[in-house]
Parts: structure tokens; C-alpha cells; sequence
């Protein structure tokens, strides 16, 4: 797969998120110089949205 960064990624600091994509431009096919491409595939966009939950630390007894 032959993938591209996508123009969208940031993160905020406020609420621990970060936002990022990126594009599948081309599936190939085999191994080394006998690759082929993947025919009638189209471009993929895979979008993420990741939130980290900010947990408290527990100590036990």
C-alpha cells in the first residue's frame, strides 16, 4: 500500500485529542520488481480521531 499524509492533523491540549488522516493512494500487488497495482482502485481517505481520557492515579493498600 502506497499511503500519503493528509492535510488535517492537530492536537488540543485542552482536551487531549488529536485529529490526523491520511490516504491510501495504491494497493500493489506481489513481491519486489514483480509489483503490480491493484486495478480500478480507488483513493482512500482514513480519518482518526483520538481522545486520551486522562485517569487518576489509584493506589492500593
Amino acid at each position: 500500500m502506497k499511503v500519503e499524509p493528509g492535510e488535517v492533523a492537530g492536537y488540543a491540549v485542552e482536551s487531549a485529542n488529536m485529529k490526523f488522516n491520511f490516504v491510501a493512494t495504491e494497493i500493489l500487488l506481489g513481491e519486489g520488481e514483480e509489483q503490480n497495482a491493484l486495478p480500478d482502485f480507488t483513493p482512500t481517505t482514513f480519518n482518526f480521531d483520538m481522545n486520551q481520557n486522562k485517569v487518576e492515579p489509584r493506589i492500593f493498600y
